[in-house]
């Protein structure tokens, strides 16, 4: 490893290149060193044995996975007002883990992150294929935004060849860093947008991008509730394999239900897919479900019931539907696996008007705007129709 790093130094014209044979978690390892600048590239995985570890890095964060552990590092080596530039995998920015909470609060609460670029999943094939991001952050200092932006075409193609390919953002995302400088940054929609630190801070220090750039905002015209405020929220019992031709609905990931002979709700409830519908690596929801009476529901869906608070079930189920993509989607997570779990799920917010009558009216008028939409659709079905019948005659006469 050291004769290839000092080839690659070589290679890019640093021709006294300091490289170090050292493990940099073990204790001992950067003792009375400090650092201006950190760029940085960690190992994506692993997880070292926590007697080796340094106990300055434990001190920071409890943990070993390596790749918190560098976090940790990095903030430790940095002199106050230093900046770091730093590749960490997707797990670093969205996992629950007591660890990597702690590691993300102390980077926006005690330090200044400044910006979270997301990055293709390819960009290092062909050695991974991983979902990463580059966190740039200062040493002390406060977070009040933090810049997000979401780079798709890097310059190179998405296979192990990595050709060069034309449309590469390099240059503008450097153009944009700059704007964000000077304070004249422009949002765009699902691209980069700059996230207040209370924003980060109501979703429990949750960093993933595909939240805040979701393009999504809500609206100010009703107070913003949990879902957890009113409904209890549990996983279906049954496997998705066991639905047979029963008359009673059985709840999957599909668009339409299947069917089963038993039942384990009788109720008032709104179904949603806990895993994507595409597969590998990609987050997607083709629908949600309201029930009313007896179904069955699988394990892989999250069966949402009233607690009897004053909330009009089909006004929820609506709302969900119409912005599941800007919603429930970025909340899933997962590099292979994709899934949404409940806890997300509990504290997703909505708007939910106080009264129970303007929820039953939006959804009256929101049903009878659907009606009418439906009615103009057939109507100009049959009017097409109907020309194209004169037209075909026409030309039958001639």
């Amino acid at each position: 490893m050291l004769r290839i790093g000092a080839m690659n130094m070589l290679l890019h014209g640093v021709e006294n290149p300091d490289i170090q044979y050292r493990d940099s978690l073990t204790e001992g390892a950067h003792d009375d060193e400090e650092f201006d600048i950190i760029l940085a590239n960690p190992p994506f995985s692993g997880s070292l044995d926590h007697d080796a570890c340094s106990k300055d890095l434990q001190r920071i964060v409890k943990t070993k996975k390596t790749e918190l552990l560098f976090m940790a590092l990095f903030l430790k080596l940095l002199r106050t007002g230093g900046r770091a530039a730093v590749i960490v995998p997707a797990g670093v920015l969205e996992s629950e883990s007591t660890a990597h909470n702690a590691i993300r609060k102390r980077l926006v609460e005690d330090n200044r992150l400044e910006a979270v670029i997301s990055l293709p999943h390819w960009v290092f094939k062909p050695y991974a294929s991983v979902a990463t991001a580059i966190l740039i952050f200062v040493k002390s200092g406060k977070t009040d935004n933090v810049w997000y932006y979401k780079l798709e075409n890097d310059g190179f193609s998405d296979d192990a060849n990595k050709s060069p390919i034309p449309g590469s953002e390099i240059d503008f995302v450097l153009e944009q860093w700059k704007l964000l400088k000077t304070g004249s940054i422009q949002e765009i929609s699902k691209k980069q947008a700059l996230v207040s630190i209370d924003d980060i801070r109501n979703r429990d220090f949750d960093l993933c991008p595909n939240i805040y750039l979701s393009g999504y905002s809500y609206p100010d015209v009703y107070p913003l509730r949990q879902l957890k405020d009113f409904f209890t929220i549990e996983k279906g019992p049954a496997a998705a394999s066991s639905a047979d031709d029963g008359p009673i609905p059985f709840i999957t990931t599909a668009e339409r239900f299947k069917g089963s002979q038993t039942h384990s709700f009788d109720s008032e409830a709104i179904c949603i897919p806990l895993v994507s519908a595409t597969g590998h690596g990609h987050a997607s929801i083709k629908t949600i479900h309201y029930v009313n009476g007896k179904f069955e529901a699988a394990s892989i869906v999250a069966v949402l019931q009233n607690k009897r608070e004053a909330v009009y079930v089909p006004y929820v189920y609506y709302y969900l539907l119409a912005h599941k993509d800007d919603l429930l989607v970025p909340l899933m997570r997962g590099a292979a696996n994709v899934s949404l779990n409940l806890s997300r799920l509990e504290n997703l917010r909505i708007p939910v008007p106080e009264q129970m009558d303007e929820q039953k009216k939006l959804v009256e008028n929101l049903v009878s705007g659907s009606e009418k939409l439906e009615r103009a659709v057939a109507q100009l079905s049959a009017e097409t129709q109907y020309y194209a019948n004169a037209i075909e005659g026409f030309r039958r006469s001639l």
